[in-house]
């Protein structure tokens, strides 16, 4: 599982969207140790929510 702190990624977001992209996993945001978003890739939000491209 994928974790980055949000402050992190003013820094990191590009090289976090490309793990994404590259392994399919999601990467889960938190804020002061709590989950509060999640990144997925396009295929995966596509899949849940049923959205045909």
């Amino acid at each position: 599982m994928n974790t980055h702190d949000l402050r992190d990624l003013r820094w990191t977001l590009r090289s976090a969207v490309a793990e994404v992209v590259a392994t399919g996993e999601p990467a889960f945001i938190t804020d002061d140790g709590e989950q509060v978003a999640v990144l997925v890739s396009v295929a995966e939000y596509d899949r849940l929510t049923n959205r045909s491209g």
